[in-house]
């Protein structure tokens, strides 16, 4: 049971990249495209607010 714990772990963790990697090629590879501009907001917006949690989460 823990194999497949672990598994599944491993398994979310790669999709999760591959999920991640995508968005960023997409984005760079549209970023002259109007409608990707407000992508690229809510992608910094995203990243903004992810960071500030983390800082806030490792600090308390």
């Amino acid at each position: 049971m823990e194999q497949i714990k672990l598994g599944l772990r491993i398994a979310s963790i790669v999709v999760g990249i591959i999920g991640y990697s995508a968005i960023w090629i997409y984005l760079i590879n549209n970023r002259r495209n109007e409608k990707s501009e407000l992508a690229w907001v809510s992608w910094k917006c995203f990243h903004a607010i992810v960071i500030a949690l983390a800082f806030l989460w490792a600090w308390f």
